[in-house]
C-alpha cells in the first residue's frame, strides 16, 4: 500500500481479527478515530482522506447516513467496508452498506495489493463508480483478464495444486492457465517433492489435524514455496492455525480468480 495515501480508519481495530489491517494502517500513517462524529470533524479540521475505512464488527454498526454524511464531507474518497466474522452473511441476509468496497477482514491482504500499481489490473476496483456493485466489478475484473493475460508480471511458474478431486484440481488450473503457467496435481503428499515449484495451492476442507500435517509435510526439506491454502468461510482460529502451519496465505471461498492469481504474483515475486 502507498503511505502517502490519505487514509482515514474509523472504529475499533484492536480485535484480533483486524490485527494485520490495523498493523498495516499503521504502517501507512492513517488517521484513526473511533466513530463517525470524530471522522467528520477530522475532515472538517481539514485532513483530506482518499480512502475511508470502517471497521465493522456487526450489521448495522454504521448506517447509510452515516455513509452519506462522509460521502458530503470528502466527496472524492473512496468507502472501504472492513467486515468482521459477524459478517460473512451481510450480503445474503443484510443491508450491506451502498457504495462501499466489501473487504472481510481475512482478505485484506487482497485490499493492500489491490493499491499496488505495480501489480497487472490492480487498480480495476478503484476505476469504477463508488456505486458499483459487487456484480460489476465482477463482471468488469473479468473483461479486464482475458484468457492468457499478456501482461503477467511473472510470465512462467509451476504451480502444485493438492486437492482432493480431479474437480477441484481442473478448476484451478484452468485459473493458472489463464497466465500460461503450468500445473501439476499432487493427490496424496506423503514425502518430500522431488520437484521444485513455484508456488502451492493447497484446498482444504477443513482445518484439522490431517489437513495441517499435509502443509507440513509440503514443507519438509529447504525447498519451501509460498502455499496458498483455499477455505471455505474461515474463522480466526482457522486462519491463525494455518498461519502457524507456515500458510503464506488463506484466500476464502468463494473466490475471485483475479484474486487468486494476484496473490501468487505477489507472493512469489516477493523476496525470500
Amino acid at each position: 500500500m502507498n503511505p502517502k495515501l490519505p487514509i482515514l480508519a474509523i472504529g475499533d481495530l484492536t480485535a484480533p481479527e483486524f490485527a494485520d489491517a490495523a498493523e498495516l494502517l499503521v504502517r501507512c500513517r492513517a488517521v484513526t478515530v473511533p466513530d463517525v462524529a470524530a471522522a467528520l470533524a477530522a475532515i472538517d479540521e481539514g485532513f483530506t482522506p482518499a480512502i475511508i475505512v470502517a471497521a465493522q464488527h456487526w450489521p448495522g454498526e454504521f448506517a447509510a447516513s452515516d455513509v452519506d454524511s462522509l460521502r458530503r464531507a470528502a466527496p472524492l474518497a473512496r468507502f472501504v467496508s472492513l467486515l468482521g466474522p459477524w459478517l460473512e452473511g451481510e450480503a445474503r441476509t443484510g443491508r450491506p452498506l451502498a457504495g462501499a468496497l466489501r473487504m472481510y477482514w481475512h482478505r485484506w491482504g487482497e485490499f493492500s495489493a489491490s493499491l499496488d500499481a505495480s501489480l497487472p489490473n490492480s487498480e480495476f476496483a478503484w476505476s469504477l463508480p463508488s456505486t458499483s456493485g459487487d456484480d460489476e466489478r465482477l463482471l468488469s475484473a473479468s473483461d479486464l483478464d482475458p484468457a492468457v493475460s499478456p501482461v503477467s508480471a511473472i510470465p512462467s511458474l509451476l504451480v502444485a495444486i493438492v486437492a482432493h478431486d480431479r474437480e477441484t484440481f481442473q478448476s484451478l488450473a484452468d485459473i493458472c492457465a489463464r497466465r500460461a503457467w503450468q500445473t501439476v496435481w499432487l493427490r496424496n503428499v506423503q514425502t518430500e517433492t522431488s520437484f521444485h515449484p513455484d508456488a502451492i495451492l493447497l484446498d482444504a476442507a477443513t482445518t484439522s489435524d490431517i489437513e495441517l500435517s499435509c502443509l507440513v509435510r509440503l514443507h519438509t526439506g529447504t525447498h519451501r514455496p509460498p502455499t496458498i491454502v483455499i477455505l471455505g468461510f474461515p474463522r480466526f482460529e482457522d486462519v491463525s492455525r494455518w498461519k502457524e502451519a507456515d500458510a503464506a496465505s488463506i484466500i476464502s471461498k468463494p473466490f475471485e480468480s483475479q484474486v487468486l492469481l494476484r496473490e501468487i504474483e505477489r507472493l512469489v515475486a516477493k523476496p525470500a
